[in-house]
């Protein structure tokens, strides 16, 4: 069970919503890279007041970090060393929802707990503290782990094929499904069934060249695009939550250390990068053309 942020507490707690300090903050920023094996997150906090400061430094308090991942139970405490730092989660203890909740807690006893920091409500009033209890609270990040993505390309994961009757044109792009969409009209939805029919992997690969890749040379320009000053343009929150996006995120890390968020991947051309994914299967399905026909 993940804690709640919003429990009630009998004595004041720093924390960013219903504060009970005056002028007082806790904030923290956290990031997330997957990668292939693990889930390093980097983090950084503030703290302004005084009363936890003092705390802290006479070892009465700490920063510390609660993971916890329901679907697998999965829980995990850790402790926070530095105002900036890094930690890692293997990745075969997770799955889904990930929850990271920032506290600070009392480290030791503290018989009576006073501060000119509290809000009126408090003024005069002393606490009794035990060992564990939470001083400070942050809001929960969630984080939402991958594990269904394979490390090796197989085009059916991120590519659907689908005939489209009204469609005049010889394909068309839709990014807003859970795989990428490639709607053909009535002919070629049949040449592209009997090039597969049988999964026979020359044909497989003939096929892929002549369709798939082209389109994924465009779905790679649509992830680089940049407006007239330069600048990459941000992509829509939906467009980051596709499977497909997830998928070709996680196999650019996995296979080519390539994060699909850096500079690096920006500055690639879309078609080699998609002749890295697909293992440069234009040259392949030539090939192999040649080989059946001559």
């Amino acid at each position: 069970m993940k804690l709640n942020p919003s429990r009630y507490f009998p004595y004041p707690v720093l924390k960013p919503y219903n504060n009970d300090y005056k002028n007082c903050l806790f904030q923290v920023t956290l990031s997330v890279e997957q990668r292939h094996k693990s889930l390093k997150l980097s983090y950084s906090y503030k703290i302004e007041s005084e009363t936890i400061i003092d705390l802290i430094n006479s070892e009465k308090a700490e920063v510390l970090f609660h993971v916890e991942n329901p679907k697998t139970k999965y829980r995990k405490i850790v402790y926070a060393t530095e105002d900036a730092q890094t930690f890692d989660l293997d990745l075969s203890n997770l799955n889904g929802n990930l929850y990271v909740l920032p506290i600070i807690i009392a480290k030791q006893e503290i018989q009576s707990f006073a501060s000119n920091e509290f809000i009126e409500d408090y003024d005069g009033l002393e606490f009794y503290i035990e060992p564990g209890n939470i001083l400070g609270i942050y809001y929960h990040f969630k984080i939402d782990v991958e594990k269904d993505i394979k490390d090796d390309v197989e085009v059916d994961s991120i590519i659907n094929i689908s005939k489209k009757d009204d469609l005049t044109e010889c394909f068309e792009v839709d990014l807003q499904h859970p795989r990428i969409t490639i709607y053909v009209n009535e002919n070629t939805f049949r040449h592209y069934n009997s090039l597969t029919d049988g999964c026979k992997k020359h044909k497989l690969n003939i096929a892929n060249s002549m369709l798939v890749i082209p389109v994924l040379v465009h779905v790679f320009d649509q992830l680089q695009k940049r407006d007239e000053d330069g600048a990459t343009v941000k992509l829509p929150e939906d467009l980051i939550n596709k499977k497909w996006y997830r998928s070709l995120k996680q196999i650019l890390i996995s296979r080519f250390d390539i994060d699909i968020e850096k500079n690096k991947f920006k500055d690639m051309s879309s078609l080699k990068l998609t002749n890295m994914i697909m293992e440069n299967l234009s040259e392949k399905g030539l090939e192999q053309i040649v080989e059946k026909i001559g």
